[in-house]
């Protein structure tokens, strides 16, 4: 919001320049300054809003549920929620992202293979493509959280997909993510496994391979 406020106020400033000019020229180096400036602060938003109309489109095409926001919100936007990595209030459409998860997102989607090898050591990058997954749920209508993590494992491959990533690495990203859960995790469950309760018997669920 800051950046476009001041990409507003220096796009003024060029106007004032050019239509009310200080001296007799009208597009002088003042002007040039504001425009620049301008141009300057308003890339960072539309690169921004660019990013989340793509994690968007995504979201929609998983679901097959339509009118999808999300939404990546600052430090100083997530100071009341920091604890959450991600979430969607009841029978909303809006996902809500901490901001290290779409920095995440955008290095796994930018590099899906160096996310893939350095899991071990980086897991919040892959993890940042199962928390959108996850939320993917909630719009879904799925707000039992255990349900819907264990939906995610089964489709966090597809997720990736509709980003752009590779099916292959896709997969990998999805049996890396399934391997290296957390069983102390409050969503944790042995019904979710493969053959279990919440195996949904999805053709193509990459997350059979990745069986302890």
């Amino acid at each position: 919001m800051l950046f476009i406020i001041l990409s507003a106020f220096f796009a003024i400033m060029a106007g004032r320049g050019a239509f009310f000019p200080i001296g007799a020229k009208r597009f002088d180096s003042f002007f040039w300054v504001m425009t620049l400036l301008a141009v300057g602060m308003a890339i960072w938003p539309l690169r921004q809003a660019m990013f989340e109309a793509h994690l968007e489109t995504a979201v929609e095409k998983l679901t097959h549920r339509y009118g999808v926001e999300v939404v990546c919100h600052s430090r100083l936007g997530s100071f009341f929620t920091w604890s959450k990595l991600g979430y969607v209030e009841i029978a909303d459409n809006a996902i809500h992202l901490r901001p290290d998860m779409c920095s995440g997102l955008r290095r796994y989607i930018s590099d899906p293979v160096k996310a893939n090898e350095t899991a071990i050591g980086n897991y919040d990058i892959v993890l940042s493509l199962h928390v959108l997954t996850h939320e993917a749920m909630h719009v879904n209508q799925e707000y039992n959280e255990v349900k819907a993590d264990c939906q995610a494992y089964q489709r966090n491959h597809k997720m990736a997909e509709l980003l752009g990533v590779k099916p292959q690495l896709a997969a990998q990203s999805a049996i890396v993510i399934h391997r290296f859960r957390r069983p102390h995790h409050p969503y944790y469950s042995t019904a979710c496994e493969p053959g279990q309760d919440l195996d949904e018997g999805l053709a193509g669920a990459v997350w059979l391979k990745a069986a302890h």
